[in-house]
């Protein structure tokens, strides 16, 4: 069984990456012209520009969650498998926000990306960990 330290280190670790990429992304969109400009009103009729401290807060909130999750599953008898259907079915949920509230199509298609390149480090370092691999090493 995993321990809540090797969890919670492992955690760590693959949220810095998920930042990191989600950073890089953010930064390759403004360069290409993108400011992403999503809806911060409930009617969708105003809009606001992300920006790095956002992105910075909301990995880390994406990071607290599988963590979360994470220390759950590793109590059933298939940890990797429950982590996996459940950070899934989270992250597909969590493409509904720039399906639906982003002012042109360039702004979503970059946070597409962006939701991806964050999930891969995230849900993948946590599955391997759980799944007796050790902690990630990148």
């Amino acid at each position: 069984m995993t321990s809540v330290k090797g969890v919670l280190v492992t955690s760590v670790l693959v949220t810095v990456f998920g930042i990191i990429n989600g950073l890089v992304v953010y930064f390759l969109a403004n360069a290409f012209g993108d400011p992403l400009r999503v809806t911060s009103s409930p009617s969708g009729d105003e809009y606001a520009k992300l920006t790095p401290a956002l992105v910075i807060a909301a990995i880390i909130l994406a990071g607290i969650g599988a963590a979360a999750v994470a220390l759950i599953a590793r109590a059933t008898k298939r940890p990797v498998t429950v982590f996996l259907v459940t950070t899934i079915v989270f992250f597909a949920f969590l493409l509904v926000a720039p399906l639906t509230g982003t002012e042109d199509t360039s702004t979503m298609v970059w946070l597409i990306v962006m939701h991806v390149l964050v999930a891969i480090p995230i849900i993948g370092g946590l599955a391997r960990y759980l799944g007796g691999h050790g902690t990630v090493s990148f």
